[in-house]
């Protein structure tokens, strides 16, 4: 019986694993972070991440990151399981044009 129980927790924490992810949010994170947690990328990428970020916007997605001077596919590959994209929902325009709220797709926030 504590086996199954055993089994029953772990099957929930994999369920959640994607909420509990520590990944890198390459819109929010500073040099530090990009330079530690990202494999490949020291502090000079990691500011050119940076620098592209406030001269361009937000990354859409992880393969926006190729648009960085120095980044690679091969890079973004290597990375693609740490890389997160998503923006606090205060930053999207969750309205519709005749003005109703319209919910968030929570992949769009995880």
């Amino acid at each position: 019986m504590k086996i199954l129980k055993g089994m029953g927790a772990l099957a929930l924490l994999s369920l959640m694993s994607p909420v509990l992810s520590a990944g890198i949010n390459i819109n929010t994170a500073d040099s530090v972070a990009l330079a530690d947690g990202l494999k490949g990328v020291g502090p000079r990428l990691a500011e050119s991440i940076i620098a592209y970020r406030e001269a361009n916007g937000r990354y859409w997605a992880v393969e926006d990151l190729v648009q960085v001077k120095g980044i690679g596919v091969r890079l973004v590959d290597d990375n693609r399981d740490i890389i997160e994209v998503w923006v606090e929902p205060e930053e999207q325009d969750i309205t519709d044009f005749s003005g109703e709220a319209m919910p968030i797709p929570i992949h769009e926030i995880y």
